[in-house]
């Protein structure tokens, strides 16, 4: 769920923390933007960080297999979190967004570098800092500690009662809790906290955190190349004779498909509706499309399906382009209905 806030005056691209406003990272790989549209940018997405700015707009997204699961965009004094940070950047030119693939288990858990701070500033030496991380991680919440010694910053996000990663942008390494040892064990070292409920369907942290597992499981900062299929086994020799393509039979004309049937005008408006739903929205055409399909299928009933596209609110698709959809089915509404 999208939350939307007062933005606190800060230094630009700092946090009211006095942190990055977005999240330091270390690994994955950019990935060159060649979509001409938004749109087509984001249908094209794996998993990692979609980021964007422009004049009006800054904002990074967070994808998991080609989904948006979080982020945080500013506009206009405005603070949006969640996936909805998406439709922040509706308008943003293709020019100024990029996109960085990231480790799923990174991805997965990055969007609570923006939940709200709920601990700041705790001097590590008060504490015993790997126990007072742990205790933070419960079942039914996610989360991230920040822990920052002189300039230099380490990351440890929680999801569902376990340390889920760890990494040092400076170091770029990710990591268990053993990747920010080295800071926890600085005398100097502060820590902060941002800690909120855990997302529905959230998937359990992998073992990669887990106790006393060092180097083993670290994530390299290059990501692994995916490996080639299989490929299919050599047939050596001729095929035996059940496999062998039987001799062909002398072909004759096939009837042609059968004339198609002489449509009502109000099926011929819905055919043509449909046909420009799909030309404009592609991929999205399917959540206009049913209310055409499940209105009466009079002229009516169509046009109230019309008015009611007016009303949708899609992600990535404007509310002009949603008037010119409504604007096209009324005019060949009218055009069946004659003069």
């Amino acid at each position: 769920m999208a939350t939307i806030a007062k933005v606190t005056h800060a230094a630009p691209d700092i946090d009211p923390d006095g942190f990055p406003l977005f999240p330091p990272l270390a690994g994955g790989r950019e990935v060159p933007i060649t979509a001409r549209s938004l749109p087509r940018v984001v249908a094209g997405l794996t998993t990692g960080l979609l980021t964007a700015r422009s004049e009006d707009v800054v904002a990074e997204v967070v994808f998991v297999e080609g989904q948006p699961v979080d982020g945080l965009a500013l506009r206009s004094g405005r603070r949006v979190t969640g996936p909805d940070a998406l439709d922040e950047i509706a308008d943003v030119p293709v020019e100024r967004v990029s996109f960085r693939e990231l480790p799923p288990d990174l991805a997965g858990v990055l969007g609570s570098y923006f939940l709200p701070t709920e601990l700041r500033d705790v001097p590590v030496a008060r504490v015993v800092p790997d126990a007072f991380v742990r205790s933070l991680a419960r079942p039914d919440a996610r989360g991230c500690v920040l822990v920052r010694a002189g300039p230099e910053i380490g990351l440890v996000f929680l999801a569902a009662g376990e340390v889920a990663v760890a990494l040092r942008p400076d170091a770029g390494r990710i990591g268990g809790l053993e990747e920010v040892a080295e800071l926890l064990a600085n005398p100097e070292a502060r820590l902060w906290a941002r800690l909120g409920t855990l997302p529905e369907g959230l998937a359990q942290p992998s073992p990669l955190a887990g106790e006393g597992r060092v180097g083993a499981e670290r994530i390299s900062t290059t990501d692994a190349r995916a490996r080639p299929p299989a490929k299919e086994p050599a047939l050596i020799g001729p095929l035996p004779e059940s496999t062998r393509e039987p001799p062909s039979e002398p072909s004759f004309p096939r009837p042609g498909p059968p004339p198609r049937p002489v449509l009502a005008p109000a099926d011929r408006a819905l055919e043509q509706i449909l046909e420009g739903i799909r030309q404009r929205l592609g991929r999205h055409s399917a959540k206009v499309e049913h209310l055409f399909l499940e209105a009466p299928q009079t002229d009516e009933g169509l046009r109230s399906a019309a008015e009611a596209v007016r009303g949708l609110r899609i992600r990535l698709v404007s509310p002009a382009t949603l008037d010119g959809i409504a604007d096209d089915a009324m005019a060949i509404l009218g055009q069946e209905a004659g003069p």
